[in-house]
């Protein structure tokens, strides 16, 4: 199945990349243009798996930032929601991020906005209006 954030708008075609990933991995888009210390970073390792994933991994050392749309394997899928309930019982993970050992998508140049204020709908606006 495919995970969306909420508040992201996007264009299909980053959908399109995502499902046409090679195997039956995990796989998490990142876009690897103007990242911040702000936005989720995932640093990766040499086979592009994801080893470290969030605001506290160095821009030097990421690979790009997440933007909230992953894929996720039938395999998988048991272990994801065993995982989310164990990390959601004790309210000091809730900011903690489960896609270590997932792979990574680039979609960096296609277009996508993560809703979070005006200037945010702004964009998307120019974006998406058409």
């Amino acid at each position: 199945f495919v995970k969306f954030d909420g508040d992201v708008n996007f264009d299909p075609e980053i959908l399109d990349q995502l499902m046409a990933a090679p195997d039956d991995a995990n796989y998490i888009c990142l876009d690897k243009s103007d990242v911040d210390d702000e936005v989720i970073k995932a640093d990766v390792d040499d086979n592009g798996v994801i080893r470290a994933l969030g605001k506290y991994v160095p821009v030097v050392d990421a690979a790009g930032e997440s933007i909230g749309i992953e894929k996720i394997s039938a395999q998988y899928s048991d272990v994801l929601f065993d995982t989310l309930g164990h990390i959601m019982g004790d309210q000091k993970n809730w900011k903690e991020y489960y896609e270590l050992v997932f792979k990574f998508v680039d979609i960096t140049g296609l277009k996508w906005v993560e809703m979070d204020n005006k200037e945010d709908y702004e964009t998307a606006q120019k974006h998406f209006s058409a």
